[in-house]
């Protein structure tokens, strides 16, 4: 019988692991699909929506958790995902940085509007959500991977408030 030692069989674990990774580092320190598989087609939300404002971000502050989330939106369909870790809203600086941003597309249809974006945890995954736009211009997401549902059966939808941003970092979704 052939005694295989344990570091050889730990060094050949974590090299396969690394190997089947498939996420990768862009320029900009954002983890992207290795082999991208996007349900959202870029392509086919290319046109400009008049209910998407693009000098906006959208918020949404957490009351569980410190902090917030923000969304910004590129007239090409791709958007782009950051959680802050301040209680501060400041929207000058949630996209200062594309670090720890997570990339996605999205697309329109009426006032429904489909999200997807990737995130790299556990070797990468997509996350789907949609909702809709309210008469204020705000985002209403009701459906995140079916997950917004609680143990009492109820949805319950996340409010992305949209706020105007004056100065906001010249991006040009690479993506």
């Amino acid at each position: 019988m052939i005694k295989i030692g344990l570091r050889p069989l730990a060094f050949f674990l974590v090299l396969l692991c690394s190997c089947a990774s498939i996420v990768k580092n862009d320029p900009y320190d954002r983890k992207i699909p290795k082999n991208p598989s996007w349900s959202i087609n870029p392509e086919s939300v290319a046109e400009e929506s008049d209910l998407i404002s693009y000098e906006s971000l959208y918020i949404h502050a957490y009351d569980s958790i410190p902090g917030y989330q923000g969304y910004r939106f590129f007239s090409n369909g791709r958007y782009i995902v950051k959680y802050v870790k301040n209680d501060k809203i400041d929207p000058s600086l949630i996209f200062s940085t594309l670090t720890d941003a997570v990339v996605g597309y999205y697309k329109i249809e009426n006032k429904k509007i489909f999200l997807e974006f990737f995130l790299p945890r556990n070797y990468g995954n997509y996350h789907k959500s949609e909702g809709y736009i309210d008469s204020g211009g705000n985002i209403v997401v009701n459906v995140v991977n079916s997950s917004r549902l609680f143990s009492d059966g109820e949805v319950r939808p996340k409010i992305y408030f949209k706020i105007k941003a004056d100065d906001l970092k010249e991006i040009t979704p690479d993506w």
